[in-house]
């Protein structure tokens, strides 16, 4: 059983890897059971021309997990114009909420291939809290389901979201 785990700019190394795992004729038998993204910060067109085909051939499952107000990749965003994946792909006043905007992106790019989880109602006590949410408890309970058991989202301490104008739903971390 494979599954890699990577936080931030650590997921873009590991899309470099299985970018180059893909394009290596000896390994297209490959699979790896599960990628963890915890608050990619990978660009999205980077992810959209040169990851997007190696995660929909190498990975069975992907799990990310986003908070809409991560102040990390936020400033990434504005300092340096890194339009990351982990980040909803516009912010509009007139959306729900934009976790929404987030996973049609995800879902529309590796259909059937992610559980998105959002902890974006987790609370707030620092700057840099939402970017390491790998520490707080409940993240790293849901980690070791995820793990341990294999489990899917749907048999974890989760809440389903129904919401929005869309038939869409993503998984939160209750507050």
């Amino acid at each position: 059983k494979i599954i890699i785990i990577a936080h931030s700019l650590g997921c873009r190394l590991v899309c470099l890897a299985l970018e180059k795992l893909y394009n290596d004729p000896n390994l297209k038998s490959l699979k790896l059971d599960h990628v963890i993204f915890i608050a990619p910060n990978v660009d999205r067109e980077d992810f959209d021309q040169n990851f997007k085909p190696a995660l929909q051939t190498l990975v069975n499952r992907l799990t990310i997990y986003v908070a809409s107000d991560d102040n990390v990749l936020l400033l990434g965003k504005l300092l340096y114009n890194v339009d990351s994946i982990g980040l909803p792909e516009q912010f509009s006043p007139d959306t729900n909420l934009d976790e929404i905007q987030t996973f049609l992106y995800y879902e529309k790019q590796l259909p059937g291939k992610i559980d998105l989880v959002d902890v974006s109602f987790s609370s707030k006590e620092d700057f840099l809290k939402k970017h390491r949410l790998f520490l707080e408890r409940p993240v790293l309970e849901d980690l070791y389901w995820l793990i341990r058991d294999d489990y899917p989202a749907a048999k974890r301490h989760l809440l389903k979201y129904n919401g929005g104008k869309t038939s869409t739903d993503y998984w939160v971390i209750p507050p």
